[in-house]
């Protein structure tokens, strides 16, 4: 076996381990989400209860968003989130 052939072997299984991984998941909240009180999206449960390694973190996620403003905000020099301590 060439180490080429090792490394696609090795590839091949942890992807197909991935996608058992996700099968499962997505099997857990459909079977789930029927018995909740409080409505959740698939997206909630993923990252909420079952988050894998292999998922893509959004880029766009409100909380990326606030930041960005509140560096853009400080760049600016903006009162508002200056430090001004009166004394």
């Amino acid at each position: 076996m060439k180490p080429v052939d090792f490394y696609q072997f090795i590839e091949g299984y942890n992807k197909r381990l991935i996608d058992e991984h996700e099968i499962a998941r997505r099997q857990a909240y459909f079977m789930l989400a029927p018995h909740l009180s409080k409505p959740m999206t698939i997206g909630q449960f993923y990252k909420e209860y079952w988050p894998l390694p292999d998922d893509k973190i959004e880029e766009n996620t409100r909380q990326k968003r606030l930041l960005d403003k509140l560096k853009r905000l400080k760049e600016n020099g903006s009162r508002a989130t200056s430090d001004t301590s009166t004394g």
